[in-house]
């Protein structure tokens, strides 16, 4: 999350189900990921790194240990939150990535093992209805007063 207003409003929507990793060079911290469970599903749904050490694959060995933590905490599915609509909609198609969709960063969720699912195309908001499932993600997202319900 951009704001620590966001990450506790998080926080204290989902008590003991965020987890924040970091992957760490010699005392110096160059990739995290931010984690929420729901149910039998890990969502890997913020990551990054700052590029450097690159060729020791921190942001890589970081997901590949969320991975098997998820696995071995007993999750069943891990959701990376995103991918590239036009990247999911040519690879269930069959065919194959463009260049340009070989280089984006959803490339890495693929190799990690993601497979696309399509949400319905005009899905952008928060559910407004109090349905037992939603509503932490509602609440979390409604208490940073930048979005509302629609």
């Amino acid at each position: 999350p951009g704001r620590v207003e966001i990450l506790e409003a998080l926080w204290d929507a989902f008590p003991g189900r965020i987890q924040i990793g970091f992957a760490q060079v010699q005392e110096e911290a160059v990739a995290s990921l931010f984690l929420i469970g729901f149910g039998p599903r890990c969502t890997f749904w913020k990551k990054g790194w700052n590029s450097q050490e690159a060729a020791r694959h921190a942001n890589c060995l970081l997901n590949v240990a969320a991975l098997r933590r998820a696995a071995d905490q007993g999750y069943r599915f891990v959701d990376f939150g995103a991918l590239d609509r036009p990247l999911a909609e040519t690879l269930l198609a069959g065919r194959s990535p463009t260049p340009a969709q070989q280089q984006s960063r959803h490339t890495f969720n693929l190799r990690l093992g993601a497979q696309p699912k399509l949400l319905p195309a005009n899905y952008t908001g928060f559910v407004a209805s109090d349905n037992s499932f939603y509503k932490p993600i509602r609440d979390a997202g409604l208490a940073t007063g930048k979005l509302g319900a629609k």
